[in-house]
């Protein structure tokens, strides 16, 4: 692997910060909007040159986890974050899912790469060509050159390559992921370039930054997880997303750094998100689970899970298995339920899926994960 700074400074290397200078005006749609969720659909484009290359399905929702987790501050290292920046730690509001064309996924066989340029996004070059870049986050998963974690194009960027670059080596958790970046923050990095956001440094030293006051002016990137580093005689935030240190150290945006997002997605990317409610597989920050549990979980025996309803409900009651892309691949519905109930989930793919309880009054859910050799 290539000296940790320089490769990971090259995490955004196709970045435009062009987005951080002009104004973001604030419109009736966005105050309208200002406290829901936004939902993006995402198109993953496989690039690959050999099988090894060809990341399986499983990856790719790992890595979709992630992300949405990272942006609602669902991440389990949240609770890690350094005692002084707790406070400016902020749910982005943000959740992202599989597309309904395509099934969320392409695949391409190339005899091309290392990718570093236009040709990833050309089919006639090797690479492949983006979906419409205005109603989907393209996210191409390739070779890249050497050093070279990622990047994302901000808004504005020529429509045929914009979205976001991932070395297939630093997407997702598992699989070809190669640590100490195999926990699948180089994605929502690069996510927020694409959203706008430029690192804590600016253009280097401390008199230049990312024009946000909630993330503290930072000399240079950091390496590994630098958590009592002072670059420019303030802590240095190294636990924030667009920093550069390693992935199981970066922790939060800051509520800044959401508020800019939000921003740009309504002003900038307004085609590109819903309102609509879709189940993207990751829980509430205080879920009610407590007429439900789930045995076992992981499942990874046989294809079947117990949900134990743990008092009686007295109407009409839905379970419910979601995937990853907000499609209810099973239910069972009985009347007043109180006790074991077996499911089947023979046919599923290994993954994430959320178990949604439900009768007329209220919504209970967890998450399950099915690993069937």
């Amino acid at each position: 692997m290539s000296n940790p700074i320089m490769a990971q400074s090259s995490r955004s290397c196709g970045f435009l910060p062009q987005a951080l200078e002009k104004e973001h005006n604030v419109t009736a749609r966005e105050t309208a909007i200002k406290e829901g969720i936004l939902y993006i659909p995402v198109i993953f484009h496989i690039v690959y040159n050999g099988e090894v290359q060809n990341i399986s399905n499983e990856q790719i929702h790992s890595q979709l986890q992630v992300i949405n987790e990272d942006f609602s501050l669902q991440n389990e290292n949240a609770t890690d974050i350094v005692e002084v920046f707790k406070p400016l730690a902020a749910d982005v509001g943000v959740q992202f899912y599989q597309a309904n064309i395509e099934g969320g996924i392409t695949r391409t066989a190339t005899s091309h790469g290392p990718f570093f340029d236009d040709d990833l996004h050309l089919t006639s070059q090797g690479g492949r060509d983006a979906s419409d870049t205005q109603q989907y986050l393209n996210i191409w998963v390739a070779d890249l050159a050497a050093g070279v974690f990622g990047y994302g194009t901000s808004p504005g960027t020529e429509s045929y390559r914009d979205g976001v670059a991932i070395n297939f080596e630093h997407f997702g958790k598992g699989g070809t992921a190669v640590a100490p970046y195999d926990q699948g923050r180089t994605l929502t990095h690069e996510i927020g370039h694409w959203l706008g956001l430029l690192h804590p440094w600016g253009n280097g030293g401390c008199d230049s930054d990312d024009g946000l006051s909630d993330t503290p002016a930072q000399e240079i990137p950091l390496a590994g997880c630098q958590l009592t580093s002072e670059s420019c005689t303030s802590l240095d935030m190294a636990q924030n997303f667009m920093n550069t240190s390693e992935d199981a150290c970066l922790a939060l945006f800051t509520a800044q750094q959401r508020d800019f997002m939000r921003s740009t997605l309504i002003n900038d990317r307004p085609e590109v998100y819903t309102l609509d409610g879709i189940i993207t597989g990751v829980t509430q920050k205080e879920p009610n689970q407590s007429r439900m549990t789930l045995y076992p979980n992981p499942v990874t025996d046989t294809p079947y899970i117990y949900a134990n309803i743990l008092e009686e409900m007295e109407d009409e009651v839905d379970i419910n298995i979601i995937d990853a892309m907000g499609r209810n691949v099973r239910q069972v519905t009985n009347k007043s339920v109180e006790g074991q109930l077996l499911i089947d989930l023979s046919g599923l793919d290994n993954g994430w899926y959320t178990t949604q309880l439900s009768d007329s009054q209220s919504i209970y859910s967890s998450k399950i994960y099915l690993k069937i050799e």
